[in-house]
């Protein structure tokens, strides 16, 4: 990819060729597992995540996927910051994601749900972004903001609320193990649009 502008428009390319050209997928993670584990799990290190990902094509979940748009944000040179997320809303780090600053204003740039379209953090209104593969609502509720999400394997919405921001890559690698033996990507297969093909 070119270089981009750290501009508004520059943030929104670079997060839309990042959803076309990096998957989400647990590919090096089921290996590892199927091989007996390997310490780290592979794509812990962003240039080993980018590395594989330009040579083979493989992706990874939203740890290692996000350590890697985080760097790749910050060397286009845009201020961004790794933070965590509660799927389901109960309160435990069980989601990574990136959010990057652009003239003065936070935008969340996904790699896990990838719409896209960044979604800014407004704590006046919420957000709401009617992708057709997954609409999303973004509101700020409690002293955090609360992502809606809706997916093809889900009846339903399910919340996940935003934790932390400017998390060190030391978080990132300790919840990435911890996913190693918890969660739905430990031994399934899934795809891009984090739909669990096998069960778990």
């Amino acid at each position: 990819m070119a270089a981009v502008d750290t501009d508004e428009n520059g943030m929104r390319r670079l997060y839309r060729e990042w959803c076309i050209k990096v998957p989400f997928d647990n590919i090096r993670k089921l290996i590892a597992h199927l091989e007996g584990g390997a310490e780290p799990l592979p794509g812990t290190d962003a240039d080993d995540f980018l590395e594989s990902w330009l040579e083979h094509g493989t992706g990874g979940t939203c740890w290692p996927a996000s350590n890697g748009l985080y760097e790749v944000a910050r060397a286009a040179g845009f201020e961004g910051f790794r933070a965590t997320a509660s799927m389901w809303d109960r309160g435990v780090p069980t989601h990574g994601t990136v959010i990057v600053r652009v003239d003065g204003k936070d935008w969340v740039i996904d790699s896990s749900i990838l719409t896209m379209n960044p979604f800014p953090l407004q704590k006046d209104s919420v957000y709401v972004h009617p992708g057709p593969m997954h609409p999303v609502e973004v509101e700020w509720d409690e002293g955090s903001f609360v992502f809606w999400f809706e997916a093809a394997n889900f009846a339903t919405q399910f919340p996940w609320r935003l934790l932390k921001r400017h998390v060190e890559h030391g978080v990132y690698a300790e919840r990435y193990e911890v996913s190693r033996t918890t969660g739905p990507f430990k031994t399934s297969d899934c795809s891009s649009a984090g739909i669990s093909l096998t069960a778990s």
